[in-house]
């Protein structure tokens, strides 16, 4: 988690300073941020906050997925040998 959260702030510096739009940090580029940067009025400081929240629960939920396909799988294979 820190990884995405210390790339996301470099990314949001190299956005100031390059003047790009590295992560979706700055402004929508009319894909499905673009409800959120609209939902905070376009807000440079709520905005790429929201994003980087979003990128945590879409990392979390692949987490926790894959967390419960391991436990499925340990008890798919326990419950066979015991058979």
């Amino acid at each position: 988690m820190s990884i995405l959260l210390g790339f996301s702030a470099l990314a949001y510096v190299v956005n100031i300073i390059v003047g790009y739009n590295y992560m979706f940090l700055m402004y929508h580029d009319n894909t499905p941020y673009s409800i959120f940067y609209n939902l905070v009025g376009g807000s440079p400081v709520l905005y790429p906050i929201v994003v980087v929240l979003l990128f945590v629960i879409y990392v979390l939920v692949f987490y926790y997925a894959a967390q419960f396909i391991r436990k499925l799988r340990v008890k798919k294979n326990g419950a066979s040998t015991a058979a």
